[in-house]
């Protein structure tokens, strides 16, 4: 299974991105799951993504690499910088740092949303977004 996945998600990044790509194999301790797990990285003017897919008994192993590769696919064609699983985990950092700090992502989450919510509730910041729920963004946090 591993091997047809890799070799979808090979033959699918090359076809639809134009872009090399290499998977490597890795092996796993074993487990009491029955499925299996697909991770793809990217990295790009110093930024690294990374996009995922789980298998289960009736999904086949190029369906799993093509939900991983459909999400990288989805990445590169963005303008932002973080991606969507990312955004909201810079967020209790930025709030800690002094001054301004920005970042553009490729979408905004509720998830994003909520934790800026919650950080307004502990810290003294301002916060904008500049964009849509579900679309690309900007986050910017001011802190004194």
């Amino acid at each position: 299974m591993a091997e047809r996945q890799r070799e979808e998600a090979l033959r699918r990044i090359e076809k639809e991105t134009k872009m090399e790509a290499e998977i490597t194999i890795l092996p796993a301790p074993p487990s009491k799951g029955p499925g299996s797990f697909l991770f793809l990285v990217t990295e790009s003017e110093g930024a690294v993504a990374g996009f995922s897919s789980l298998s289960r008994r009736e999904k086949r192993a190029e369906e799993i690499a093509g939900e991983a590769v459909n999400a990288l696919k989805d990445y590169l064609e963005a303008e932002g910088c973080a991606d969507p699983y990312l955004a909201d985990q810079l967020i209790p950092f930025m709030a800690m740092a002094k001054g301004s700090s920005s970042f553009t992502t490729t979408r905004i989450t509720e998830h994003l949303l909520t934790n800026l919510w919650v950080i307004q509730h502990f810290e003294n910041v301002r916060i904008s977004v500049m964009g849509e729920k579900g679309r690309e963004g900007k986050v910017e946090l001011f802190t004194e």
